[in-house]
């Protein structure tokens, strides 16, 4: 689950090289790593703020604020299911819950509210690098997943104002906000693609590009179950999977 500082200098992810799932941080030009969490209970998805001075992540099912030089986590949201990012200015962050309710919470008063007016199953994902606007996937079960944009509001965003992008699970804004990169299987295969916004409506333009294909069987993005992605600086991030397997052959004999 790696997450990227937005001047690409730093990175956080999950690692259980403790025994446990604890958050990590790794300088991305030094090499140096170290645990951000030593708590040995399951961490999900870190995430950094634009000035790359905290980190936010889940702790079963609650949400925690940690400086990403270390210390002691803070808890800011109890039982809100995971973080997906913070506003540009810090001052917020967006998630959803396991059942599909999407959140932001104003990091000052603790104060939860409703992101979109909607009874559909939502995961959230990023806000824009203006942080005007955010994007979220609804998953609708047999038809698949589908990426949406829609503007950040005071009030829950209805239905009617969210922007259609395409097929797939949304990752990760360019740091420009004109391009949306997106987990698709639109060529058979689960790869990265992304999509042209119109800088100003963020409305689609012309049609996804591949950005990343992946089609071995061996090392792919679609061997996990949870799959991230990060863009910081001129640098993308995400995490593949290797699978492997043996055949073995034994001689039988009668007892």
């Amino acid at each position: 689950m790696p997450s990227i500082s937005r001047d690409g200098s730093k990175m956080v992810f999950v690692s259980t090289r403790p025994g446990q799932q604890e958050v990590w941080i790794k300088d991305l030009r030094t090499g140096q790593e170290s645990a951000l969490t030593a708590t040995r209970v399951p961490k999900w998805d870190p995430q950094f703020s634009l000035d790359g001075s905290h980190v936010a992540f889940a702790e079963s099912g609650d949400i925690f604020v940690v400086s990403s030089s270390g210390g002691a986590p803070e808890l800011v949201c109890k039982q809100c299911g995971e973080v997906t990012d913070w506003s540009p200015d810090g001052k917020c962050i967006i998630g959803n819950t396991p059942t599909g309710y999407a959140w932001i919470v104003d990091l000052a008063s603790r104060r939860k509210t409703d992101l979109l007016a909607t009874r559909r199953w939502i995961a959230t994902d990023r806000f824009s690098p203006d942080g005007r606007w955010f994007s979220f996937i609804e998953d609708a079960g047999p038809r698949g997943k589908y990426v949406y944009i829609a503007p950040i509001s005071e009030q829950a965003v209805p239905e009617s104002a969210w922007i259609p992008v395409m097929d797939g699970e949304v990752w990760a804004w360019s740091p420009d906000g004109n391009l949306l990169y997106v987990d698709s299987w639109r060529d058979g295969h689960d790869c990265i693609w992304a999509h042209r916004l119109q800088p100003v409506t963020k409305q689609p333009i012309g049609e996804p590009f591949a950005v990343f294909h992946s089609h071995s069987t061996r090392l792919a993005i679609s061997n996990q179950v949870e799959k991230t992605m990060g863009v910081g600086g001129n640098t993308i991030v995400f995490s593949m999977v290797e699978r492997t397997g043996n055949i073995w052959m034994a001689e039988w004999k009668e007892q």
